[in-house]
């Protein structure tokens, strides 16, 4: 039989079934970054149901792969996703009174194991990165269309709002957008307070989400990406600075540190000593500068004593329930250890999150690929290490332990650590 149709038994992807599978990938990513706090995860109007969109669409992708010969799922991975799946119910079962039964299902029982056999077999066939780097094509058109929206509409107001929306962020309130693709959901209070400024936000509930996604999108394209986009870098980094947030900024400088570090060890001699002088003398006080200024601006707010106040709480929940926590994701149980002033629910962080609420059961899940990624030895490349790093200060930085994305980490970096690999471009 002729090989061009079939090899080993399998079909041929002809150049339709390639772009249908393309199209289901954006799919995927498009619905994980909606689910990721977006104002339309955060509807208070309407279900949207993307937690299990993500779980359905991560099977079907799986499924699609698998049917047309793309990929190879092995009985020894099977074996590992029905572990997973037996370690949550464990879980469920001890926990079952005190949490959302339903969502960490979709999150632990359904997608984990999913993402597992999904990621492994992708990344067997070196496809792995080819998935996750159209986060960053999405998020690159996200970043030029809330730029333009940003300038002229919220702050120039060129522009004139041509919707409104109802959301559910610790309280109901009623934002404005344009076309239903950006919002304006918050005044800037910590740089520019007296001149009513919008952050930019995007189509997320609050900029602190869409910064964690705009970092995410940079992370991924300057240290996994052989060879960056010098205009997607600019582009996602300019978009950061006007999400005006201080974890932003500092993630900046986080990336650049680790970009002349990883660069530097490429250089000559002369190189070398040419770099160390340039940034002695031009980065490292432009550095410092930006970073004292944006601390002192945040320390004068409320929410840098609500941030502080979650590391303690999420400890404090933990060690009065050291196993199995307080119930993951149970804000309320987080609350009581916190310092609000004003009664939201809420919560700043995912490592004292995961620790008080999953307690050592679940953190275990999140702090062996997190911690591992950091070190080359464990990721097998110094590029992976920098991404582990950066991933590691959103993960301690941000709160989304309760979203999908925050669980398809931990199936990316535990398949990078546990089938370590050349890099794919």
């Amino acid at each position: 039989m002729d090989r061009r149709l079939r090899t080993k038994g399998r079909i041929r992807i002809p150049g339709t079934t390639e772009l249908l599978l393309i199209l289901l990938e954006y799919a995927w990513v498009l619905t994980v970054i909606l689910n990721g706090n977006s104002v339309y995860h955060a509807s208070a109007q309407k279900e949207y149901h993307l937690l299990e969109l993500c779980v359905l669409l991560t099977v079907v992708l799986l499924l699609a792969n698998w049917f047309t010969g793309r990929v190879r799922v092995v009985v020894r991975e099977v074996i590992v996703a029905v572990g997973l799946l037996l370690y949550s119910v464990v879980y469920i079962s001890a926990r079952q009174d005190s949490m959302s039964v339903v969502d960490f299902a979709f999150l632990f029982a359904g997608g984990l194991p999913s993402l597992y056999l999904l990621f492994v077999a992708l990344h067997k066939e070196g496809r792995l990165l080819q998935l996750i780097f159209k986060f960053v094509t999405v998020l690159t058109v996200l970043a030029a269309i809330s730029i333009f929206f940003w300038l002229f509409g919220s702050n120039m107001r060129w522009i004139r709002p041509t919707t409104s929306f109802f959301i559910n962020w610790g309280y109901t309130k009623r934002i404005y957008g344009f076309h239903g693709i950006h919002f304006q959901t918050q005044l800037d209070t910590t740089f520019l307070r007296e001149e009513f400024i919008y952050r930019n936000s995007s189509i997320f509930a609050e900029a602190p989400m869409y910064n964690l996604w705009l970092d995410i999108a940079l992370a991924i394209e300057l240290f996994l990406k052989k060879k960056p986009s010098r205009g997607r870098v600019i582009l996602l980094a300019v978009t950061v600075l006007t999400t005006m947030s201080v974890t932003g900024i500092l993630f900046l400088v986080l990336c650049t540190v680790l970009w002349i570090v990883q660069d530097y060890r490429k250089q000559s001699a002369f190189m070398k000593r040419m770099i160390i002088a340039m940034t002695l003398l031009l980065m490292f006080p432009v550095l410092v500068a930006l970073v004292s200024y944006s601390l002192m601006m945040k320390s004068d707010t409320t929410s840098y004593i609500l941030r502080l106040s979650d590391y303690v709480a999420g400890v404090k929940l933990w060690w009065e329930y050291p196993i199995f926590g307080g119930g993951y994701a149970n804000l309320r149980a987080l609350q009581q250890y916190s310092y609000d002033p004003n009664g939201v629910l809420g919560f700043s962080n995912s490592v004292s999150a995961v620790l008080g609420t999953g307690g050592l059961w679940m953190s275990v899940l999140f702090f062996l690929p997190h911690f591992g990624m950091v070190l080359p030895r464990a990721s097998g490349s110094r590029e992976y290490s920098c991404f582990g790093i950066c991933y590691l200060f959103l993960f301690c930085t941000t709160a989304y332990f309760g979203r999908f994305v925050a669980v398809m980490m931990i199936a990316f970096e535990a398949v990078l650590i546990l089938y370590p690999r050349r890099k794919v471009t």
